[in-house]
């Protein structure tokens, strides 16, 4: 029960409650609806913000793991003339391209004219260093037969000659003594009897001018002994000396001089042969540039282009893999990759809150924008996260491995977006298992390729370097066999082959005075050995003369002249004998005995002198006419053997230059011969008749457009024009693909021509050629053949040679065991996934197939029914093994 005095029993209160409540209600409602309505557009931005903040977006571009770049290594680098497609497989040793030698091959034509020059100068030298050893041997020998002469005439002096006239002097001052001591008797006997009276006064006059007279020669004898002993000896052995001394030192000084030229030779020499050695450094140099300008495999692989960036505009776009004819390389810049296994992957960079949120194992969207293929979308997960900086911890690069992108080069190079879910920030997931199954794997090979005329001739530069195009036939035109279809510019070549027949001509002239002079010079040579012969002749018979003739018959004469002395001495001898006995009978006086002395004595003294003669004649004179003559014959049999030698380096000498200007004239006229065949080959003909078909060439780094036409610079083997009998006729697209064991004849594709996905084609592939191999680089690349059907629009293009086209093969793989794409991983030892056992979690090596972004075909490696982890990246570490 309620009280009266409460306020709910009062009218007046309740009509007041009741209005204040109906006053306020308007207002509630509408703060209720605001406070809803906030409350609603909370919830709203809550959940964006929270999708918003579950994913982490970035861009990035695909690589491949492992490829190793094939760098150019020519100094100051060098153009690429032709390169092996993007994604071919080749092996150890095939070429990869081919870069631009002709400056190379000018400086190697110059070095090896001056090598061989160096060479003969080389030749030169030691030939004339023969020549000098020769000259330097005759003045010697000279010299040292000038000295035996100058002592045996000092020795004839000395024994013989002042022996001999010391003799015989003294044998005059006594026998005019003698004389003296008669006439001075005969004049005292006379003047005895001119005193008695018996002789008259004139007859002791003649006695005394007797007397004067044999004083006169005795004083004169006297007088010629002394001059002989004192001045006549001084000057003749001061002459003798000084002969003796001059020739000696003329010996020391031609030692002295051969010595120097020796070593001045011998410098020559090494100044030579350090000019070869540095020319033939410089030219293995220059070799060594020249191979490393064809670039090969340095293992088997599948060749990858670079990325580059292609200017234009005034700032640079960057498109890859790209590599093109006429790229200018600088040294250590890739020409392209050689990726030993194919393992792609995706790389990009996070800075900031987004790039410390992203963890290994997390989820992983890649879509790639294909110029071609539109756009394509791959899964994957975290691989790997790094710290780019020290001094940036948050900056982070990520790696994401897509094995699906493995079946082809074309992803390559490609720039990707990604999507990272980051909302599970716990890298220790809980494993997951999914077993091996069998059954269909389905989806598409993507690869490049170049569009073929089935039936048509393609037109090439057959040049060793590239040409400029004068004059091309349009495209369209029906020719004839032998017509014109493209001439180039040859202007610079014709003045290049005028200024080399000039060199040609100057070589040939400068060969042909050097052949005149090579023969007088053996002409010369045949004169000088036969005189040298001749001469050795002549000394041998001067020796067998002088031993035979002359020696004996002035021998002879002096026997002869000794005999008759003799004889007379015998005759005076006996003359005195019987004078004396007759001077006791008194027949005759002792002045008449006295006579008959003297006479005796004259003779005695005659026949000593001549038989000093004969001793200095055999003793002396013999001896050093022999030595004289057999030094002469010695001389002449050692000249002729210095001229063989000699005139064996002149004629050697006279060669090398004769090779030097040979191998020159011979380097000028190849010069001049390949030259003109790059001149006749400057004007290409129609080999058939048929109709011209435009080639269409990829795009060069820095060109838009890949057509040829007048002006263009074109390289060697690029083709130019395809000659077709037709002008419809069946065209192919020619893939050079590492995975024809995924393609079979019949499979349905999609072409997509110069990376325009309005122009896309029908196809299907006609032929699958795999790789056969004769030899190191005699093989047959594997490729595909993929036939271009009718455009479905009208309004397509038809495809021309040599354009680029992205053919979309569509496989299918039944009945196969696969897993899912997710469990397959890749690293340097190969394919892999991890298996449930009973043991634990372990590595299994695999063989994959067909690759999809759902499953992976497995070939080998496990079995239906394994269990296969399914989120490996994302599962604690320490469970793998």
């Amino acid at each position: 029960m309620h009280s009266p005095e409460s306020p709910s029993h009062d009218p007046d209160l309740r009509d007041r409650a009741a209005r204040v409540v109906f006053g306020l209600l308007p207002p509630l409602i509408v703060v209720a609806f605001v406070v809803l309505g906030l409350s609603s557009y909370t919830d709203s931005v809550a959940d964006e913000s929270e999708v918003v903040g579950r994913q982490v977006r970035a861009t990035g571009r695909v690589e491949a793991t492992g490829a190793t770049p094939v760098p150019c290594l020519i100094e100051g680098g060098a153009t690429v003339l032709n390169v092996v497609p993007h994604g071919e497989r080749v092996r150890k040793g095939d070429v990869l391209a081919r870069l631009d030698t002709t400056e190379l091959d000018q400086s190697i034509h110059e070095i090896r004219i001056k090598l061989a020059a160096a060479r003969a100068a080389r030749e030169v030298a030691r030939q004339n260093g023969i020549i000098q050893e020769n000259t330097l041997a005759r003045e010697t020998e000279a010299a040292e037969l000038a000295v035996t002469l100058a002592r045996l005439d000092r020795t004839r002096y000395l024994d013989g000659d002042l022996v001999h006239d010391t003799a015989r002097l003294n044998r005059d001052v006594s026998l005019a003594a003698r004389k003296l001591e008669l006439a001075n008797e005969r004049l005292a006997r006379a003047r005895g009897l001119a005193d008695r009276g018996l002789l008259a006064p004139g007859q002791v006059q003649g006695d005394q001018a007797a007397v004067d007279r044999a004083r006169a020669r005795s004083d004169a004898s006297a007088r010629e002994l002394k001059r002989l002993k004192t001045s006549r000896h001084t000057r003749k052995l001061l002459e003798l000396d000084a002969a003796l001394a001059e020739v000696a030192e003329r010996l020391e000084q031609a030692s002295a001089d051969a010595g120097a030229a020796r070593k001045t030779q011998a410098r020559r020499l090494a100044a030579s042969q350090l000019s070869v050695e540095a020319l033939v450094g410089q030219l293995k140099q220059l070799e060594n540039r020249r191979g490393q300008a064809t670039i090969v495999a340095p293992h088997d692989g599948i060749v990858l282009h670079p990325v580059v960036a292609i200017p234009g505009g005034g700032t640079s776009t960057v498109r890859g893999p790209l590599r093109r004819p006429g790229d200018e390389l600088r040294k250590w810049e890739p020409v392209v990759m050689l990726a030993g296994r194919l393992r792609s992957r995706v790389q990009a960079t996070l800075s900031g809150a987004d790039g410390t949120r992203v963890r290994v194992g997390q989820p992983v969207t890649v879509r790639v924008a294909d110029e071609g293929a539109g756009s394509v979308e791959f899964h994957g997960t975290v691989s790997r996260v790094n710290a780019l900086d020290r001094t940036s911890p948050q900056e982070r690069r990520v790696e994401v491995v897509l094995p699906v992108l493995s079946s082809t080069a074309h992803w390559v190079g490609q720039p990707v977006s990604l999507k990272i879910e980051v909302a599970n920030d716990d890298p220790a997931a809980a494993v997951q298992t999914q077993p091996v199954t069998s059954g269909r794997v389905e989806g598409h090979l993507f690869e490049r390729g170049q569009v073929e005329r089935a039936d048509g001739l393609p037109v090439r530069l057959v040049s060793d370097r590239p040409a400029v195009i004068s004059r091309i036939i349009k495209p369209g035109t029906v020719v004839k066999a032998g017509e014109t279809l493209v001439e180039f510019d040859t202007e610079s070549l014709e003045a290049d082959i005028s200024g080399q027949a000039v060199t040609v001509a100057r070589a040939a002239a400068a060969l042909s005075a050097q052949q005149r002079r090579l023969a007088d010079v053996r002409s010369k040579s045949r004169r000088n050995i036969s005189a040298a012969k001749l001469a050795v002749e002549t000394a041998t018979l001067d020796l067998e003369e002088f031993q035979e003739m002359t020696f004996v018959q002035s021998r002879g004469v002096l026997d002869r002249e000794i005999g008759g002395l003799i004889e007379d001495q015998r005759r005076a001898s006996t003359r005195l004998v019987w004078a004396e006995r007759v001077l006791k009978k008194g027949y005759i006086t002792r002045a008449a005995l006295e006579a008959d002395r003297l006479v005796v004595t004259e003779v005695e003294n005659k026949l000593k002198e001549a038989r000093g003669r004969l001793g200095l004649l055999i003793d002396h004179t013999r001896v050093r006419e022999m030595k004289r003559r057999e030094s002469q014959h010695a001389s002449a049999k050692n000249e002729l053997a210095r001229i063989q030698r000699e005139t064996a380096a002149l004629v050697a000498r006279e060669m090398a230059n004769e090779v030097a200007l040979s191998t020159a004239q011979q380097m000028e006229t190849a010069r001049l011969t390949r030259w003109k065949r790059q001149l006749a080959a400057s004007t290409v003909k129609a080999t058939r008749d048929g109709v011209v078909v435009r080639y269409v060439p990829a795009p060069s780094a820095g060109a838009d457009t890949g057509r040829v036409g007048a002006g263009s610079v074109v390289h060697p083997g690029q083709p130019l024009l395809v000659l077709a009998p037709s002008s419809g006729g069946p065209a192919t697209v020619r893939l050079n693909s590492g995975r024809t064991d995924l393609m079979e004849t019949g499979q349905a594709a999609r072409i997509h021509v110069r990376g325009d996905t309005r122009r896309e084609l029908p196809g299907r592939v006609s032929r699958v050629l795999s790789e056969t191999s004769s030899g190191r680089n005699n093989k047959a690349q594997a490729s595909v053949l993929v036939s271009i059907g009718t455009p479905e629009a009208r309004d397509v293009p038809v495809p021309m040679p040599g354009e680029t086209a992205l053919v979309k093969v569509k496989v299918k793989r039944d009945d196969v065991l696969r897993v899912p794409s997710r469990a397959v991983l890749e690293d340097g030892r190969g394919t892999f996934c991890y298996v449930r056992t009973k043991q634990g979690i372990r590595r299994q090596a695999i063989v994959s197939g067909l690759r999809t972004s759902q499953h992976v075909e497995v070939r080998s490696g496990v079995r239906q029914g394994d269990l296969v982890v399914t989120n490996p990246m994302s599962v604690d570490r320490g469970q793998l093994r």
